[in-house]
């Protein structure tokens, strides 16, 4: 289950970026905490850590914003965002 103060990432890997892959993301068809590779390509894990590496250096995006590049090592600060969710 998803918690915003989970201190983990919701992360999913398009392994083929193609429009049946951005549509099951979209819909959220799985669980997050189902771990194993559907058949459209997209993988779903959770991390507390990530570290992105690649053959040569890439852009990273994360939210939007393209700050950094490849290899790049991204950490969960739990508690440090104050998030309102209704009860």
């Amino acid at each position: 289950m998803i918690r915003p103060d989970d201190g983990l990432f919701g992360v999913a890997i398009l392994e083929n970026a193609n429009l049946g892959a951005f549509l099951e993301i979209i819909a959220m068809k799985r669980s997050w905490t189902q771990s194993m590779s559907s058949d459209s390509g997209v993988t779903y894990l959770q991390a507390g850590t990530l570290t992105i590496e690649s053959k040569r250096p890439l852009d990273v995006d994360m939210d939007g914003e393209n700050y950094r590049q490849t290899p790049s090592r991204i950490k969960v600060l739990a508690h440090h965002l104050p998030v309102l969710t209704p009860n």
